[in-house]
């Protein structure tokens, strides 16, 4: 699970890090060293290894000791060939062989060369071996990784932890093999650290042995097959809460869950520890099977890159997505363990049970997991509504979608660097959404058959998008691959334009379907999808629904209750589709039908209005004039969605004194609701008006930079942090991070001093990320220095190096300060960041809206696109994204300017400037 599975809090959105080392690749099994690529017929493969040549079974036994600096390992690999070979590709990075040999029909010595930075490596024999089978032995010692890759280190309150991190292709870190999806075998793992330490893999221990100098060996019971990637060793002082799954129709017998925190953390695991078991049972439930495997144990990992990582059987967790400290925690933590915990548990089936055989297929994962989390969890606890998490974090992928340089889900892969960008917004968000839609359209019965036959049919074994589309199409009773296909296989986000047509009493919808695209898009709008269409609309005052699948061009859907007085075109939202309606159907949509529409519906209405002024068919002070309706909204997550534009509009569209109009106008929007709800939560409030209350005090503050409300931000931060221990009657939870940083903001660099002194000791992620950001939220060109420098500071974990940043490029005005420093400090930024994380990196520039920017970024990150093909992409979305932000606000400011000039003449009681009295 890569970093997209971050959903809660700046630090989780800040890329990915790197897996470099700081010893170069060498074998010395008969001393070789690293060698270029040849180029004859045997060049190395630098996407799937040959298919000649195929593991069956894993012999790894490794010695891990966290307070040292290497490890160690043996192996044995069984393997068979279909044709006779004298060397052997296979995958090993920055490896110190000490040992290789094979044995086929008797021993021989090979030699081990790593011929590519990316770990591809060849192991040369004396003589040929095959057809038929073999064994590889190795030995080999190596530095524990740097950039939390293969096997690495993580460290809190002085205690170093030992855990592997190998989604996609880091296995190769630790122990030499054949590191793709495809080749699942059973793997036999012994593991040997401190004695004192828990020591934890994939399966329960078979045997656990005393060792000398104050060590233990334990050798763990065989695995199902797995890939590589799935495999896990950790070795370090966590302490441990045990729970117990009990039997259930499907299930015979209790299964064990352990959770691990960090020493002296295990309080944090309650709520975690408390949602797992009924996630659990329903996720079985859904796939009518129990657990494929025998225990499940669940890891925090102290510094860790992604949200969580699917491993069969232990699950590792970066600790916001399974800690929940009440009453200092954000709120919203609560949702995004909960997620996550069904999100990885779901992966046991789907990924890991059942495998993708190539990283082109990696949607076959991720978009399920992301879809079934949300389902099952808003089925635990509606409260949390995660589905509406799931609508909100699709739209968020819609806008990546509209790029012209957008991805399609199912991407070739020919680099590594492909690998890495296959796992973004699109595969998790985009994907989840369109399994939404086809669920709803399809029936969530025939669509669950087809899943569960999928599953069964693929246990422990390979899977395909084609397999699985098959059996939902013979649940469903007609064949779904095209229509999904063209979701899938091709880039973009369908917009689909509704027009209501009555003869008499009979009702019917003319459908018109294209590309949605931003203005100032150089892509093409001719494009066809097979769109699952699904409306609600009232007739004579009650409420229907209709789905159709477009297929075409233009299409129509009758209705067949008659002539409706208003149209949704997105039933509940369940549709990946932008869409518009005619000028007056807008309008009855609006005036009449939006009291009966859901929460999710309200928001699409407000996402149209919003798309339709970045395609610029909408003027922007229309949309403008529509804020007020939608910012009074009973629900609050609908009340809190007008501020993006608002946000927009202040930064890009307008400047000067039309500036501060727009900044008084968002605040009259807010300032009531701010009273209304007030600073602090009350008991019983829904989780719509708390996310409505942050929202709008970080609005006010920081884009309406309104006086009042920022001076109480800034007193109820300097009070939030007046203790030597941080005081949590000052302010809520959810609103902590917002006041501290406005009190950095406010204050001087004393307040800055003793901030940045309290960083040395908190070793919880949260609380250090609310440190890290305020810090980073300075305004003071001297302190702004220190904070950008906080990248490189020792006491920065390597998942935090980031933030500085990414808060600072957010501030409009910080940004060129921000900017300016990195251009001049890449070269340690990239050491900071490693490949991975400086891949992710050009994503800061999202924030320019002019053509001089644009081309700044690509002079300074396209040079690095040779050695880090990673980049290429991120850079491209970047640069188009700018160049698709000043096209919009050229086009959309005049619109803005008349908008506010007759609202501030409404307001003054005069006629806008320039204009004649009527």
């Amino acid at each position: 699970m890569p970093c997209y599975r971050a959903a809660f809090g700046l630090a989780f959105l800040l890329g990915c890090s790197a897996t470099t080392s700081s010893r170069s690749p060498t074998g010395n099994a008969k001393a070789s060293s690293a060698a270029p690529a040849p180029t004859t017929a045997d060049s190395p493969p630098l996407g799937k290894l040959p298919a000649d040549v195929r593991p069956v079974r894993y012999a790894l036994s490794l010695e891990i000791d966290p307070t040292k600096e290497r490890f160690s390992g043996t192996s044995e690999i069984a393997i068979e060939l279909d044709q006779p070979r004298t060397f052997l590709w296979l995958h090993g990075a920055d490896l110190h062989v000490t040992a290789a040999s094979v044995e086929a029909g008797g021993r021989l010595e090979a030699t081990w060369t790593q011929v590519d930075p990316s770990g591809v490596a060849k192991l040369t024999l004396p003589r040929a071996i095959g057809p038929g089978k073999a064994t590889l032995r190795f030995a080999w010692d190596a530095p524990y990784n740097q950039h939390l890759r293969g096997l690495y280190l993580a460290r809190a309150e002085g205690r170093a932890y030992a855990s592997t991190h190998f989604e996609e292709i880091s296995a190769r870190h630790a122990f030499p093999g054949f590191d793709e999806p495809r080749f699942k075998t059973p793997f036999e793992v012994t593991l040997t650290g401190p004695a004192e330490d828990v020591i934890v893999s994939n399966t329960s221990p078979l045997q656990e042995i005393e060792g000398p100098a104050g060590t233990k060996t334990i050798r763990f019971v065989t695995t199902k097959p797995l890939p590589t990637y799935l495999v896990l060793f950790a070795v370090g002082p966590w302490d441990e809460v045990r729970v117990e799954a009990p039997p259930n129709e499907l299930r015979k017998e209790p299964l064990p869950m352990r959770f691990f925190a960090p020493k002296g953390r295990t309080r944090e695991l309650a709520f975690a520890s408390r949602a797992a078991v009924p996630l659990l049972a329903l996720l079985e439930k859904y796939f009518a099977s129990p657990l494929p495997y025998e225990k499940l144990d669940h890891l925090v990992i102290p510094d860790f890159e992604q949200g969580a990582m699917e491993n069969a059987g232990a699950i590792t967790y970066r600790e916001t997505f399974l800690l929940y400290n009440d009453g200092v925690s954000h709120p919203d933590l609560k949702i995004n363990v909960a997620d996550t915990l069904a999100h990885e548990i779901a992966h046991q089936w789907f990924g890991d049970s059942v495998t993708m055989r190539w990283w082109d297929e990696i949607w076959l994962n991720e978009s399920f997991a992301s879809w079934l989390a949300a389902r099952i969890v808003d089925e635990w606890d509606p409260s949390l509504d995660d589905r509406t998490v799931l609508f909100n974090r699709a739209s968020g992928a819609m806008a990546t979608d509209s790029l012209r340089t957008a991805r399609r889900i199912r991407q070739d892969i020919e680099s590594p660097g492909d690998i890495q960008n296959a796992f973004d917004g699109l595969t998790y968000w985009k994907g989840g959404s369109l399994l939404s839609m086809f669920e709803r359209y399809l029936g969530a019965d025939a669509f669950r058959e087809g899943i569960r036959s999928y599953v069964a049919a693929h246990q422990y074994g390979l899977g395909s998008t084609d397999e699985l589309l098959e059996a939902v199409g013979r649940a469903a009773g007609h064949d779904v691959r095209g229509a999904f296909r063209s979701f899938i296989d091709q880039e973009g986000v369908p917009l689909v334009e509704v027009k209501t047509s009555c003869a008499g009493d009979q009702g019917r919808l003319d459908l018109t379907q294209s590309r949605y695209l931003p203005l100032g898009s150089q892509a093409s709008r001719e494009r066809v999808w097979q769109v699952p269409v699904c409306v609600r609309y009232a007739v004579k005052g009650s409420n229907h629904e209709s789905c159709s699948l477009l297929t075409e061009a233009r299409g129509s859907m009758p209705l067949e209750a008659g002539c409706p007085s208003w149209v949704m075109p997105n039933a509940t939202g369940a549709g990946y589709y932008r869409w518009s309606l005619a000028p007056a159907d807008l309008e009855r949509l609006r005036n009449d039908g939006y009291a009966s529409l859901d929460v999710r519906e309200r928001l699409s209405l407000s996402r149209a209005l919003a798309a339709a002024v970045r395609s610029g068919t909408l003027p922007a002070g229309d949309a403008l004039a529509a804020m007020p309706a939608l910012s009074r909204d009973p629900d609050g997550e609908v009340a809190r969605d007008p501020i993006g534009l608002l946000n927009f509009v202040v930064q890009y569209l307008v400047s000067g004194a039309e500036r501060e109009s727009a900044r008084r106008f968002g605040a009259d929007l807010y300032l009531p609701v701010v009273e209304r709800v007030g600073w602090d939560a009350r008991p019983g409030e829904s989780s719509g008006t708390r996310r409505l209350r942050e929202a709008a005090i970080t609005f006010l503050v920081d884009t309406a930079e309104e006086p009042g409300t920022t001076t109480e931000a800034a007193r109820r931060g300097r009070a939030y942090a007046s203790k030597g221990a941080f005081d949590r009657k000052a302010v809520s939870p959810g609103l902590a991070s917002t006041v501290l940083a406005v009190a950095v903001r406010e204050g001087d660099a004393a307040f800055y001093r003793d901030l940045d002194a309290r960083l040395g000791h908190a070793d919880d992620e949260e609380m250090r990320t609310r440190i890290i950001a305020a810090l980073s939220s300075t305004r003071d060109p001297a302190l702004a220095e220190k904070a950008l420098g906080l990248a490189f500071d020792p006491r920065l974990r390597e998942n935090e190096r980031a933030i500085p940043s990414y808060v600072m490029f957010a501030h409009p005005k910080m940004r060129e300060t921000a900017w300016k420093w990195t251009l001049a400090h890449l070269d340690q930024l990239q050491a900071a960041f490693g490949e991975r994380g400086m891949a992710s990196f050009p994503a800061v520039g999202n924030v320019f809206c002019d053509s001089q920017h644009a081309e700044q970024l690509k002079r300074a990150f396209e040079p690095r696109t040779g050695a880090n093909p990673a980049i290429k992409r991120v850079l491209a979305n970047t640069v188009e994204r700018v160049a698709l932000c000043s096209a919009q606000a050229e086009a959309q400011a005049r619109s803005t300017r008349e908008f506010l000039a007759k609202r501030e003449s409404s307001r003054r009681g005069t006629r806008p400037p320039g204009r004649a009295a009527p």
